[in-house]
């Protein structure tokens, strides 16, 4: 990340008196000298004993670093930065410890070289990093901090931000007292300089403990000021800092007292019109999305977020071919959709049809050329399961419900669950789907378009029920995954007023009866809960309730709990409340089932 790219010229001494060498920095030189016509001439055109070896090299370049001649120091310098590009060069103690000594020294001319060459061991190996830190670097770059020059301020900066890419190092570089100095740099005049210097800084919002240090040091200010910066990486930065510090609840919370110019300057980048030919633009939007996400786990923020202007821009992006970027989007306008305030403004944007085509775009992609995904097969779910999130949390109306019918949702609904085995689809997917259908199934047109079983299967008691939702959900049941089996009795319930499905319900009884079954055994509250909530709609129901006494274990299983007591409530926020009021919700239920069976 850190850029070191000073310019560097040789320093003429024609004009200048020759310098006093001793006998060492005099073989210094000339085996310098003869290492550099080693470069520039075949070895035909030289004697054996004339060639002169990197190592050689290394310490000839050690012995002027300690010179007490400011030109040997000069040139030292320009040696070993070029020294260090050359094949086999390996860092070790003996070869830092001159480069480290030159750090020490005040002339720019000397810096420049020492300074980018130390960025570029930085920037090279984890094994450099420990040896420059050992060797006392971050105290040497430490006190360059206050150079006045912006060459050596923006070489400084890159090493700081090398070196604080190693975990061990972020929190070394707080402690040895560089962060008041780098959060100051960052309003310097050069570009270059405060590009280093946030990048640093976002470096150092990746250790958790550091962010303390962050924001006391007044780093929200700086970071929210950099999003407006002409320069992209600048502005990536800060938005991923942002980003970064948005994860604490604790933070979310200081963030409020700079809220208007915060979500201001993200939408802004989310927009992109500042940097709308670079091609960076999708990173600062991502990095921006991703802000927003983190900061929209707070309800006070899902709907500022939204006011703001942002969800006009994140729709549009869902309608771009850039995958991180749709899928931190995705991922926002989740979070945003929690808020019933947003709700709106997101379907007049056409939400619906566009997140459908997200899904059975993905879809397919991995139905088709599923072994051309795997290294992103992640994010495809992560991207059907925030897309179907979404979709859930906007169908609170006959009228969202409807228009998601109208967008083939149902169908697209269907090619989740019915994604063959080598897909390999998580729980927490057909989890978040099963979650919608409940919802969905609350529109009687969906109801029974989720119903449709246009499938020949083979020969059996299920025959053609293949693609009726009932008959996946009823698959699903039996996975013993407590959320996923929860969502898929929910749905079941909202699906029983359809007399498509009590048709249906007849027909796989033997399958649904076994795992509500297993759910009424359950120790878990929560698992009897919505057992009994389901029985309940089935027993509301003249046309299925006898399948409830038809199966004498669940018939008895609710005769037993309809005579157990519940527990009185406890304070709402205790501890034992949500679990006491599941358990009032049990019996209720029940009672309901016995008095709709013991009706005609």
């Amino acid at each position: 990340m850190g850029c070191c790219n000073s310019s560097l010229s040789q320093q003429g001494h024609s004009d200048q008196e020759a310098p006093l060498l001793n006998v060492d920095e005099r073989h210094a030189t000339q085996t310098l000298v003869r290492y550099t016509q080693r470069t520039q001439y075949s070895s035909s055109m030289m004697n054996n004993h004339d060639e002169v070896t990197l190592d050689q090299a290394l310490s000839a370049v050690s012995v002027l670093c300690y010179s007490n001649e400011l030109s040997m120091k000069r040139s030292a310098s320009l040696f070993y930065l070029n020294l260090i590009k050359e094949e086999g060069f390996r860092a070790t103690r003996e070869t830092l410890k001159p480069l480290m000594n030159l750090l020490t020294c005040d002339d720019l001319e000397v810096l420049r070289p020492a300074t980018i060459a130390l960025g570029n061991l930085a920037a090279t190996d984890s094994r450099n990093k420990t040896l420059i830190v050992e060797l006392q670097g971050l105290r040497l770059l430490t006190n360059l901090l206050i150079n006045p020059s912006s060459d050596i301020l923006c070489n400084v900066c890159g090493c700081f931000t090398n070196l604080s890419s190693s975990d061990e190092n972020k929190s070394r570089i707080v402690e040895c007292g560089a962060l008041p100095f780098l959060v100051a740099l960052c309003s310097f005049p050069d570009v270059r300089v405060v590009r280093n210097a946030c990048g640093t800084l976002l470096n150092l919002s990746q250790h958790r403990p550091n962010c303390q240090h962050l924001i006391r040091a007044g780093c929200l200010t700086v970071f929210i000021t950099l999003l407006s910066s002409d320069d992209p990486d600048t502005v990536k930065y800060a938005s991923a800092a942002l980003s970064n510090l948005a994860v604490i609840p604790d933070y979310r919370r200081e963030m409020l007292q700079y809220i208007h110019p915060l979500l201001t300057g993200l939408v802004h980048c989310i927009k992109g019109s500042a940097f709308a030919l670079q091609p960076s633009l999708p990173h600062i939007q991502t990095q921006a999305a991703l802000a927003l996400l983190n900061l929209a786990s707070d309800d006070i923020y899902q709907l500022r977020i939204a006011n703001a202007g942002a969800i006009p821009y994140l729709l549009k992006i869902l309608q771009q071919d850039t995958p991180t970027l749709t899928l931190a989007s995705v991922a926002l306008l989740r979070n945003l959709s929690i808020h019933p305030d947003n709700e709106a403004e997101l379907v007049r944007g056409n939400c619906i049809p566009l997140l459908l085509g997200l899904i059975e775009k993905t879809l397919d992609q991995l139905e088709d050329h599923p072994a051309n995904v795997t290294g992103a097969i992640r994010n495809f779910f992560d991207l059907i399961c925030h897309c179907v999130s979404c979709l859930r949390n906007i169908s609170t109306s006959d009228q969202n419900r409807e228009a998601f019918l109208e967008s083939r949702g149902v169908e697209i609904f269907r090619r989740i669950f019915l994604l063959p085995p080598r897909v390999n689809i998580p729980d927490l997917v057909l989890c978040e789907t099963a979650a919608a259908v409940a919802i969905l199934s609350l529109t009687g047109t969906v109801r029974e378009e989720l119903l449709l079983a246009h499938t020949k299967g083979p020969a059996g008691p299920s025959a053609g029920l293949e693609t009726s939702t009932l008959f996946l959900l009823t698959e699903m049941l039996s996975s013993g995954k407590p959320d996923l089996v929860a969502n898929c009795a929910a749905a079941i319930g909202n699906l029983a007023p359809s007399p498509t499905c009590q048709r249906q319900l007849r027909v796989l009884w033997p399958q649904v009866s076994t795992y509500f079954l297993n759910l009424l055994l359950s120790e878990k509250s929560s698992s009897l809960h919505i057992a009994i909530w389901t029985l309940s709609e089935f027993s509301s129901k003249s046309d299925i309730k006898d399948l409830i006494t038809s199966d004498q274990r669940i018939y008895n299983k609710i005769v037993e709990l309809s005579k157990i007591q519940p527990p009185p409530l406890a304070s709402e926020g205790d501890d034992a409340y949500y679990e006491q009021y599941l358990l009032n919700e049990v019996y209720r239920f029940t009672t309901t089932i016995m008095e709709n069976l013991a009706t005609p």
